[in-house]
């Protein structure tokens, strides 16, 4: 029986995931790529009661064991299981409350000379218990019930809930163990912190010396002086870590960690850490301060590589890494999942690239409370309500992508710049780019094909729309090299159906970014982007929304008050403003540049445009201005301190701002982008540009600054919270922020939109 389960395809980006630079077109022709549409699940048994692990002895018969909660492990031989358990143990094993029972099963390295595993489980107390058993010396199919020794109990008399819960043996041989806090919400006692406890940690034991076991030397606290501090720890700050693994080629070490109320991540350690890592519960809950709720000490936290919010699901279960020889296409990448909602995800390490974007992989109907490896690496899934076991295909696509549809993104928009198209495919393609698609142009003349961004099967193609009035059609020439993440070429270029764009003669005028939000209130600009192709917002402090459609214009900024600038968009087919949890306002009309700002200083950003074609400010609420003239760019920003935002642009053709009742100056030249911000700190907006031509930051008053490159969007905001605004750029091209005396940042893709 194969089931192949409903996909569908986001990102999640965290600050601390690297996004992935795209295949090369040639890649993509000659190798298939890993296409989650590709992947299924086949049933290899069923009417298991409440399954937690699946695993293998390693001994070479290929059997796979699945561990019960109630205290039994079962045997998979052939594909058939078999009726008699390897171990009952449910008569030793608690298993009251949902989170007690069997909750693990490691064999040791030499099991197929020794016969030794080891198993953990609640006791009738709540202790977490580990214990070493050896199989029957007349049936290796059953162990012996008399053989168990005790070598660890750590107590857990105060909640029922957090026991953790992996057993694993490292490349070093050692013996890993993970346990929770404790339970109770928020770790009350403090556990995952306090080194003198063994609860919300990994231990790493040498279960082959000493009379039970030994702590090895090599342990981060052996030779810390202070007698308090269990020597066993090999990491601290957990809170619930269900599942770790460790990649069997790499050695790295991948930890499930669930999580509190807010976030459930993905933490890593390579195979030559030295140990000794905080994880950062419960100061932290993945990326966002837990305790206290802001501004709490991240120093000496390692922040998770993949983390999701509660949208998404609820209790994570970490996975394995694929090192199995039946699936090129999944080799490296690491796969794992959410009990709640049974959605599949994947990470993948490409040194020296670094991690690709978080992907969900599938959405499940399944209670994934473990994955599993057979003994040649292939991949298990466990289905905790369900009671069944089920193994990762990959059946390979052999259909070609068609181009569905080309459709404008935004209507018609008279007066603008650059306009989008998106471009949908049948499936998920690879290898797209500006070369593959041409455009039919009437009466205009110098348009372009700019920026393309996107993934899986839509993309959105941005078209500068050059000089004149007339029509602009996207189109895929039949050079077009874009594949399927199988390699199929793509199977119906030329493509020629797309929609016409009509394109009045007049100015035409570029929007220009908003100073960079604050969406959490703590005072800091955050690391964040808008994708057009996708409609969906990503914050690298809190998460990402879906929010807006293709061709939208990001306008965020705080309409309520509250010091939290707020998800909005600009919609200019409709000249409507739509505002995250305040509602939708009509106010503009095609072709106006949004112009957000607190005009009227009551502390409340005002939803406001700018009409070049009469130069008149459209201000909701208070009123309208004539102020600026064609191919005037808006400046919004309080230049005179009177916490009042003033109307205000800047001129190219001269180097000129022009200040609504306060003057204007002569500062810049043709060219150059401006970029007003607060960079002193004195509650003013001080005028400022930024050069390509020569990467330079020029601030009227202040200085000049030599920092970043051409092509690089200029990002102002205040970043590091000392009231004063930062020169930073992001660069599209590398998917890079640059933050003047703060750092360099990975996040975003081509085509995002910086917010």
């Amino acid at each position: 029986m194969k089931i192949r389960t409903a996909f569908r395809l986001f990102a999640v980006f965290c600050l601390f995931i690297v996004i992935a630079r795209p295949f090369l077109k040639t890649f993509a022709k000659a190798t298939s790529l890993f296409d989650p549409a590709n992947l299924e699940f086949e049933l290899i048994t069923s009417g298991l009661n409440q399954p937690l692990l699946i695993t293998n002895a390693g001994d070479g018969t290929g059997r796979l064991f699945v561990l019960e909660r109630a205290g039994y492990v079962r045997i998979i031989r052939n594909g058939s299981l078999l009726p008699i358990p390897f171990l009952e143990i449910h008569s030793l094993a608690n298993s009251t409350a949902s989170e007690q029972g069997l909750l693990a099963l490691a064999f040791h390295p030499s099991y197929a000379t020794n016969g030794q595993f080891y198993i953990v489980y609640t006791d009738t107390s709540g202790s977490l218990i580990l214990s070493r058993f050896t199989r029957s010396s007349g049936d290796p199919d059953r162990a012996d019930p008399g053989s168990r020794v005790t070598l660890l109990s750590i107590s857990h008399p105060t909640y029922q809930n957090h026991n953790g819960g992996t057993l694993a043996f490292g490349p070093d041989g050692y013996l890993y163990w993970s346990t929770g806090d404790g339970g109770g919400g928020g770790d009350p006692s403090n556990h995952a912190q306090d080194l003198s406890s063994l609860l919300g940690k990994i231990l790493r034991l040498n279960v082959d010396a000493g009379s039970l076991y030994s702590v090895p030397p090599s342990n981060p606290f052996f030779n810390n002086p202070n007698p308090s501090i269990r020597k066993e720890i090999w990491a601290y700050g957990l809170r619930n870590p269900w599942r770790f693994s460790f990649d069997r080629q790499t050695g790295d070490m991948y930890i499930g960690d669930v999580g509190q109320q807010a976030r459930e991540e993905i933490d890593f350690q390579p195979a030559n850490d030295a140990g000794g890592k905080n994880y950062g519960w419960r100061v932290m809950e993945g990326s966002l301060c837990y305790n206290p709720s802001s501004g709490c000490d991240q120093s000496g936290k390692v922040l998770p590589i993949a983390e999701y919010d509660h949208s998404i699901g609820c209790s994570i279960t970490g996975g394995y890494v694929y090192r199995g020889g039946q699936y090129a296409a999944l080799q490296g990448y690491y796969f794992y999942g959410d009990f709640c909602t049974g959605i599949l995800f994947s990470l993948r390490n490409n040194p020296p690239n670094g991690w690709t974007a978080v992907q969900q992989v599938a959405d499940t109907p399944y209670s994934i409370s473990s994955f599993g490896e057979g003994e040649n690496g292939e991949l298990y899934l466990v289905d905790y309500g369900g009671g069944r076991i089920f193994q990762f295909r990959y059946i390979p696509d052999t259909t070609a992508p068609v181009v569905s549809s080309i459709l404008r993104a935004s209507g018609n928009p008279s007066s603008a710049s650059n306009v989008y198209f998106s471009v949908h495919f049948s499936e998920p393609v690879t290898g797209v780019s500006a070369s593959d698609f041409s455009l039919v142009a009437g009466g205009i003349s110098g348009a372009t094909i700019g920026s393309v961004g996107g993934s899986g099967n839509i993309y959105a193609v941005m078209v500068n729309t050059g000089t004149g009035g007339g029509t602009l059609r996207l189109d895929v020439p039949a050079t077009a090299s874009i594949a399927d993440l199988s390699g199929n070429p793509l199977g119906n270029a030329p493509f020629t159906a797309g929609e016409t764009y009509n394109i009045n003669s007049g100015g035409r005028f570029d929007i220009t970014l908003n100073r960079m939000g604050d969406f959490n209130g703590d005072g800091k600009a955050e690391v964040a982007i808008f994708r057009p192709s996708e409609g969906r917002w990503y914050i690298s402090s809190i998460g990402s929304f879906q929010f807006g459609e293709a061709g939208d214009i990001p306008v965020q900024a705080d309409y309520n008050g509250d010091g939290k600038d707020d998800i909005a968009v600009f919609r200019p087919s409709e000249g409507r403003w739509y505002v995250y949890g305040i509602g939708d306002f009509r106010f503009g009309e095609a072709g106006d540049i949004p112009v957000v700002g607190d005009y009227n200083g009551d502390g409340k950003d005002d939803i406001a445009v700018f009409r070049a074609s009469n130069s008149t400010w459209y201000v909701y609420g208070i009123g309208n201005y004539l102020f600026g003239t064609v191919g005037d760019i808006p400046v919004v920003g309080d230049y005179n301190g009177d916490a009042k935002d003033d109307i205000a642009v800047f001129r190219p053709s001269e180097g000129r701002w022009y200040v609504y009742g306060i003057g204007d100056f002569r500062f810049g030249e043709s060219g150059d982008t401006p970029v007003a911000g607060d960079y002193n700190g004195d509650g003013r907006a001080d005028i400022a540009v930024f050069r390509a031509s020569n990467s330079t930051w020029y601030v009227y008053g202040i200085g000049n600054f030599l920092f970043g490159t051409v092509g690089d969007t200029p990002v102002v905001g205040d970043y590091n919270g000392d009231a004063r605004d930062d020169i930073a750029v992001f660069s599209a091209s590398k998917s890079t922020w640059s933050i003047y005396g703060i750092g360099n940042f990975l996040y975003g893709t081509v085509g995002d939109i910086p917010i």
